[in-house]
């Protein structure tokens, strides 16, 4: 499978959980999630040691080593990190809520995503 469909094939089965959690709880701390060397997808949530709420900025970090490392040891092709930020609208002076998902395949292919959170509601 190229590059560009394993990362958007990620990306809509951890969007899906997104909108999940949303639906729920109406917010979600980051996570993510890779497509392992035998196109397995594996989700990853991360803690923070001796924190109940953690830093959102210390857990994408924590996502970002992780999966730095997986694929220094070739043990993934394909990574996703999601979580829910604000961003400004294309023209005007308003911001929104969104899902970012950023990216990653071991063959250089890389791309963030944003998704409003008025469209996870949607239909």
């Amino acid at each position: 499978m190229p590059q560009k469909q394993e990362v958007e094939s990620l990306m809509n089965q951890e969007l899906g959980v997104a909108k999940e959690m949303l639906r729920k709880y109406g917010e979600f701390y980051p996570y993510g999630a890779y497509i392992d060397v035998q196109l397995k997808v594996v989700d990853v949530g991360t803690r923070i040691r001796g924190e109940d709420r953690p830093n959102c900025k210390d857990l994408l970090r924590t996502l970002q080593q992780n999966f730095i490392e997986l694929a220094r040891k070739r043990q993934c092709r394909a990574t996703a990190i999601i979580f829910d930020c604000v961003v400004s609208l294309p023209g005007s002076q308003g911001k929104t809520n969104a899902i970012q998902i950023c990216l990653d395949h071991i063959s250089n292919y890389s791309a963030i995503v944003f998704i409003r959170i008025f469209e996870v509601f949607r239909g």
